[in-house]
C-alpha cells in the first residue's frame, strides 16, 4: 500500500492507513468513501510539480494544475 493518497472530493492529501481506518476521507466535512482516492504517485504523474511528500490535509487541486 502506498503511504500517501489524495481525495477526489476535497482534493487533500492524507496518509493512506488513516484513510482506510476512517473508511474514507479523514477530513471532517468530506463524505468520500474508500474508493474515492488516488495514490499520491498517480497525482504526481499528473502534476509533477507537487511535492513527493505532500503536506497532509493540504488541498492539491488537479483542475488548474494542467492549465485549464
Amino acid at each position: 500500500m502506498e503511504r500517501f493518497c489524495w481525495c477526489k472530493h476535497c482534493e487533500r492529501a492524507w496518509i493512506t492507513v488513516e484513510w482506510v481506518a476512517h473508511n474514507g476521507c479523514p477530513a471532517a466535512r468530506c463524505n468520500a468513501y474508500v474508493a474515492d482516492r488516488l495514490k499520491w504517485s498517480d497525482v504526481l504523474a499528473l502534476v509533477p510539480t507537487y511535492p513527493k511528500i505532500p503536506n497532509l490535509g493540504r488541498k492539491y487541486p488537479l483542475i488548474g494544475s494542467w492549465g485549464f
